[in-house]
């Protein structure tokens, strides 16, 4: 297995689905947060590249963690929409960084992009309308 970049850390996504696509990384860059997936055979076509499906699920992650993040406070959050566009392959092998831009924050939704490479190459670029869920009440929490 290849060396983790400098400065990424296991993500603990405490999520069944994204684990079964991980493990996922995360290094701080300032305020955001950058994800990190090292393309490995199971998530490849027969072309040695990874599967579409793969760098769409890792954009869900990155641009639905952003926006959870981003909001104050910090807020459970589903995908409403998510526009892909694929720009190249990510082929076996390759380190793939997610960075999310968030656009605009409203009271229930926000509006986030984003950027997978594949080691230096753009290969997929995402934009997604994001829903904040409302807090769930405790059966101990007052009436």
């Amino acid at each position: 297995m290849q060396a983790l970049p400098p400065g990424y850390e296991p993500f603990d996504s405490r999520n069944g689905f994204v684990d079964l696509i991980g493990p996922l990384y995360c290094l701080r860059d300032g305020d955001q947060e950058v994800f990190g997936l090292r393309v490995e055979p199971r998530h490849c076509n027969t072309l040695n590249i990874a599967h579409g499906g793969l760098l769409t699920t890792f954009a869900d992650v990155v641009v639905s963690r952003a926006a959870s993040v981003a909001k104050t406070p910090p807020s459970y959050a589903v995908t409403v929409s998510l526009n892909t566009d694929f720009m190249a392959g990510a082929p076996l092998g390759s380190w793939l960084e997610g960075r999310a831009q968030v656009g605009r924050i409203g009271g229930s939704l926000a509006f986030v992009s984003c950027d997978i490479f594949a080691d230096t190459v753009l290969a997929l670029r995402a934009s997604g309308v994001i829903k904040f869920l409302p807090r769930a009440r405790s059966k101990h929490s007052p009436g």
